[in-house]
Order: structure tokens, then C-alpha cells, then sequence
């Protein structure tokens, strides 16, 4: 089911989304943890977070957790023990 009018081009589609035969998609999604994104459906994890500046894709943990994260990369709290891991000394969103 098709909302709206068909997209001409991508301008009329969501950030980081296609047209073809006036419809807007998604490509499959690619990025992996650590890797820059600009929208959640760019990472395999659904999750882009970050700065203003620097967003990448990134992954759920438990604050607090041995292990939470991989090397390389903190629990950066979010809400409660809830977090996500972040590049180390990077900050987070």
C-alpha cells in the first residue's frame, strides 16, 4: 500500500531513502558497529546515535555490564542501566 503521492526522485523521500517506480525505500541495510550513518535504517541494529557532528551505527547494553560492548568501544548510559556502546572517548548521544 502506497501513502501519498509517488515520489519523482528522492527528494520527496525520507532522509537516506530511494525512489524507483515512485516508490520510497530503504536499501538493505549495511553499516555495522562503529561505522558513520546519517539514519537508523542505514545499521543493521536499527540504531544511529552520536553528536550533532559524528553519528555512527551502534548497538543496546547494560551499563555496568562486563562485556557490554566490544573493544574498542563504553557503555555510554542512556537512560537508567540502559546505554549504548559508543567509541571510546567520543561521547554519545
Amino acid at each position: 500500500m502506497t501513502k501519498g503521492a509517488p515520489c519523482a526522485d528522492e527528494s520527496s523521500c525520507a532522509k537516506g531513502q530511494n525512489c524507483s517506480a515512485g516508490k520510497c525505500f530503504w536499501d538493505a541495510a549495511t553499516g555495522v558497529l562503529g561505522d558513520a550513518c546519517t539514519y537508523p535504517q542505514f545499521c543493521t541494529s536499527g540504531l544511529c546515535q552520536g553528536t550533532s557532528d559524528s553519528q555512527i551505527c551502534t548497538q543496546t547494553c547494560v551499563v555496568g555490564s562486563t562485556g557490554a560492548c566490544p573493544m574498542g568501544f563504553d557503555c555510554v548510559m542512556t537512560n537508567g542501566n540502559d546505554g549504548i556502546c559508543f567509541t571510546q572517548d567520543s561521547g554519545g548521544g
